[in-house]
């Protein structure tokens, strides 16, 4: 093993603790990353939470998709040999005379990100993810021979509070994709002045290079960007592509090697995988071959798509049932998945993302979502909707149609949970402000998160159990945690509301 006191590697990457977690395989689970780790309750959920993590194994056996890609790039442009992904816990013994930079790979470097927001009150606490993060700088030795970059997808937050880079002892960060000149950013960040490097061009397809080893969660690349338009999201500004099926394969290939024989099959929103239509009315076929193809590999046994949107799901309910027939999904085998809701309002539709409903009209969004979720619950699926508290034209009276489309799909018996997120400033949006929860935390704001909490604990009292498949003494500890800690914090709710002098009226 290589150790400080030897000649090191010359790139030398990392990633935050939180990022090595499997969270228990719990759906949504990654988001008790941005937990307060400053209150002793939290700190007590995420313990019990977040094992296992692969941080123990110095040289890391799993890593963050988005590093194993940086990884895969680098090792073409420089050798194999001279980069390492490690652990953070052991990141120094990798550090020596010959180490020109130290890359770490950060989804919520100043926990400043939609779910950490919603979790720390906006920021009164500190998210484990920030103080994760932070560690790893800590860390570092203080006679530096190297630089320190900053990479991942979470870089627009240093963007965003540019002087926390020299705040934390960072020198450089790494903004946009790097697959086509990963050699050539090693270079700008050993060498050149500017703090925030930008890469504005897309990687090439024919440059996006087979992982060197597994991912976490058997997390796989299938496709990247999206083309909804939506003012708020950064996935929109990447142009799309669709990874080849050869390096699909590969990747798959090293994961069920590890022992992942589920595949998370990742996309910005696989609804829109090879779309061929002005509408963005799903490719059927495509995505069979695909969801087909990933299921005739050896070694695989489960497959989910992470992300699609509700409008893709209503208009092709004929897709779901047949990928539902490849996925093998039934009673006791449901199939995960992450659309974004995002809003109740037509108007704030209209105004905001106007392409989210393709191939239907903004005034149809909520009828468009009750009928995807219907669908997805008839097929076995569960979807993990997220939406946006405090997007700069919302108003009251949007964010009661929201919780009148939640009710509407209580009462319809549809299954679902509902996650809440902050506004923050990306994509076309970059110079509008965060939250603020002072001073825009409103009655009707806290009555949606209300809403959601209480849907949340209607879920697990009846979805838990078929959902969350977990055996032995941690089953039992996860139900009673599940059970009596979504109550606590929706009685935790009720009484910060109380004291901003809130009503409840969304129950």
């Amino acid at each position: 093993m290589l150790t400080a006191r030897g000649d090191g590697v010359e790139v030398v990457l990392t990633t935050d603790e939180t990022l090595l977690a499997e969270y228990r395989n719990i759906p949504l689970g990654q988001f008790f990353s941005c937990v307060p780790s400053d209150m002793f309750l939290s700190r007590m959920v995420h313990t019990i939470l977040m094992p296992p993590s692969h941080a123990g194994i110095p040289v890391l056996e799993y890593a963050p998709m988005g590093l194993r890609r940086f990884e895969s790039a680098l090792a073409r442009d420089i050798g194999k040999g001279n980069v390492v992904v490690v652990s953070p816990k052991n990141i120094r013994k990798f550090i020596g005379r010959r180490t020109r930079v130290v890359g770490i790979h950060t989804m919520d470097p100043l926990g400043v990100g939609p779910v950490s927001l919603m979790f720390t009150v906006g920021g009164r606490y500190t998210a484990f993810t920030k103080r994760m993060f932070t560690r790893i700088l800590k860390k570092l030795p203080k006679d530096r021979g190297f630089k320190v970059a900053v990479g991942g997808c979470g870089t627009w937050q240093l963007e965003q509070f540019p002087e926390e880079i020299d705040n934390l002892g960072i020198d450089h960060v790494v903004s946009g994709e790097c697959d086509h000149i990963a050699g050539r950013i090693i270079e700008k960040i050993e060498n050149g002045s500017e703090k925030i490097i930008q890469i504005r061009e897309p990687a090439p397809l024919e440059s996006i290079c087979p992982n060197t080893g597994a991912t976490m969660l058997g997390l796989v690349e299938v496709m990247r960007g999206c083309g909804r338009g939506c003012r708020f999201c950064q996935p929109n500004l990447r142009k799309a592509r669709f990874i080849p099926f050869d390096v699909i394969k590969k990747d798959i290939l090293l994961n069920v090697k590890m022992g992942y024989t589920k595949v998370w099959a990742h996309s910005d929103d696989i609804f829109l995988y090879k779309v061929d239509s002005r509408d963005l009315t799903p490719n059927k076929d495509a995505i069979k071959e695909l969801f087909s193809f990933i299921m005739g590999i050896d070694g695989v046994t489960h497959a989910n798509p992470t992300h699609g949107s509700l409008a893709g799901v209503a208009s092709a309910p004929d897709l779901i049932e047949d990928l539902s027939r490849i996925l093998k999904a039934g009673k006791n085998r449901h199939i995960g998945i992450q659309p974004g809701l995002e809003t109740g309002s037509p108007t704030l539709m209209k105004k905001i993302m106007p392409r989210k409903a393709l191939p239907y009209q903004p005034e149809e969004w909520p009828q468009v979502v009750i009928e995807a979720v219907k669908t997805l619950n008839k097929n076995h699926w569960f979807p993990g909707l997220t939406l946006i508290i405090g997007l700069p034209e919302e108003t009251p009276d949007d964010i009661r149609e929201t919780i009148e489309l939640i009710k509407k799909m209580e009462d319809a018996g549809l299954h679902f949970i509902v996650a809440p997120l902050a506004f923050v400033p990306l994509a076309a949006w970059r110079e509008k402000g965060f939250l603020d929860f002072a001073k825009q935390f409103d009655e009707s704001r806290f009555n949606l998160v209300y809403k959601c909490w209480k849907h949340t604990i209607q879920e697990i009292d009846s979805m838990f159990n078929r959902v969350v498949k977990i055996s032995g003494v941690s089953s039992f500890m996860i139900d009673i945690l599940a059970r009596h800690g979504s109550r606590y914090v929706l009685k935790e709710v009720e009484k910060w509301g109380a004291r901003q002098g809130f009503r409840v009226w969304a129950g």
